[in-house]
């Protein structure tokens, strides 16, 4: 017996007598179940995980109907978004998104792109078939028709109109090549080792503004480190634990402030000598004013002196690696910005949507950032005499899920969704749910406790680029 036309003949008697149909027919009146079909990426051929899935999905409604249920049992796809995107500009060898716009213009890449997906549903829907699926393909729902389009919206002014929604601008990860934000905490972001320049910065003390408890100088120094030397334009403050023991050391004609926890480290990496002058607390430090390095070359730098200080975060100055001073940029790191949020920072993030420096970076304006602007940042901390020490680290680092891409992290106008007012709802209908197996209760039941008290709906756009937050 040959399997595969036997297979052939059954699919084909199925196909003309509409077997299916018969069978759905067949229950039209009785109590109705309601299936949605958490549907796979239309962005290539099927994998064994995707038929696995749906041949599951599948024993279980053709349960229900054996049991006697109207199953409502449309297939559905996912078809919107950049995975569609990535693989089409692969398809049409484009580099970025501006080349959508100068080369194929939106209206022609969006034909293009359903193009693509209709051509793989077509080709889904008969291998599905070819595994024996019984899902109502022939109504499945594809995200792209205007008649899903305007539910989306729908959705998003009824939220609107409750009051959850509102727009803000919050650091947030960024892909670079896709322009646009990811949701921190889901699958979006993907960590990968990568190796990034290691370098310690110093940031001298301005005497002048200075209010504190310790005794400082014109040769006294902060000293920091980064793994993101393309941030350094955008400093704006530098956080200390209040908790921990600093010392004061002196390291050639230089006293540099560094965490007692961490001198020895500090001094092997930066391989000079350092002798211990004084000893005191990190909430000694609060209130200390220093000057940004490359003030010179970043005008906004020169406006925001006023900022530039010592600021207490017991929280997030953790003493397992660094100098135990870290440098806080709002506009380009989540902590930093709650940070920044705290102490009424501005958060400056001059960064445009193709991932380069702005016209309020000054010198740097239209370098690429992060790899090319690492490499010009630290040969201007060099020439400027604050480039303390300078290696490389191999460390996780996070990158788009879609694209593979390093992230980086801007402050981007967003809308977002106000989880906080919905939380306690949530979960109450969460446990009206019969859940299998049981145990997903307690997963799905926490999700919504632990999110954030925001969800962004993935809406970027980067004007302004410095905010300045409120009370």
């Amino acid at each position: 017996m040959n399997l595969n036309e036997e297979e052939e003949k059954i699919l084909k008697y199925w196909r003309e007598n509409h077997i299916n149909d018969k069978v759905r027919e067949k229950n039209r009146n009785g109590k109705p179940f309601y299936f949605l079909d958490g549907p796979p990426y239309v962005s290539g051929d099927l994998h064994p995980g995707q038929i696995w899935v749906k041949t599951m999905k599948d024993l279980f409604i053709r349960y229900r109907r054996f049991m006697g249920y109207n199953v409502f049992d449309h297939a559905g796809y996912d078809v919107h978004g950049l995975p569609i995107e990535n693989r089409v500009e692969k398809q049409l060898e484009l580099k970025s998104k501006k080349e959508i716009e100068s080369k194929i213009g939106v209206d022609n890449f969006v034909a293009k792109c359903r193009e693509y997906v209709n051509q793989f549903i077509d080709k889904m829907n008969a291998d599905y078939e070819r595994f024996g699926v019984s899902l109502d393909f022939a109504n499945a729902y594809v995200p792209y028709r205007n008649e899903y389009i305007e539910k989306g919206w729908r959705i998003l002014k009824q939220a609107n109109e409750k009051g959850l929604m509102y727009e803000d601008n919050k650091t947030t990860a960024y892909c670079p090549h896709c322009e646009t934000v990811l949701s921190q905490g889901t699958l979006e972001v993907e960590y990968g080792d990568e190796t990034d320049p290691s370098i310690y910065v110093s940031f001298k003390v301005d005497v002048k503004r200075s209010r504190a408890k310790i005794e400082v100088d014109d040769d006294t120094y902060l000293l920091i480190w980064t793994t993101t030397p393309w941030t350094i334009v955008s400093n704006i403050a530098i956080a200390a634990n209040p908790k921990a023991l600093y010392v004061l050391a002196r390291v050639g004609e230089r006293k540099y402030i560094i965490a007692k926890e961490l001198f020895d480290k500090v001094v092997a990496a930066i391989n000079q000598n350092a002798e211990v002058i004084s000893e005191f607390y990190g909430s000694e430090l609060d209130g200390l004013r220093y000057l940004h390095p490359l003030e010179n070359f970043i005008p906004k730098q020169k406006e925001f002196r006023k900022y530039h200080r010592v600021v207490m975060s017991e929280a997030t100055v953790i003493l397992d690696e660094g100098t135990g001073l870290v440098h806080t940029a709002p506009g380009h790191g989540l902590e930093d910005y709650l940070i920044g949020k705290k102490n009424r920072l501005p958060i400056f993030s001059p960064i445009t949507k193709d991932a380069r420096y702005s016209d309020d970076a000054g010198k740097y304006k239209g370098i690429a950032v992060p790899d090319e602007a690492n490499k010009v940042l630290i040969a201007d901390l060099q020439s400027a005499g604050a480039l303390i020490a300078s290696m490389s680290i191999t460390h996780s680092y996070p990158h788009c899920w879609r694209c593979g891409s390093k992230l980086i992290y801007v402050a981007t106008n967003q809308y977002f969704l106000n989880i906080s007012k919905i939380k306690k709802k949530l979960v109450s209908e969460n446990r009206k749910v019969v859940w299998h197996p049981p145990e997903a209760s307690k997963c799905l039941i926490q999700a919504p406790r632990s999110a954030p008290a925001s969800a962004t709906t993935n809406s970027t756009s980067f004007s302004p680029q410095t905010s300045y937050l409120k009370e």
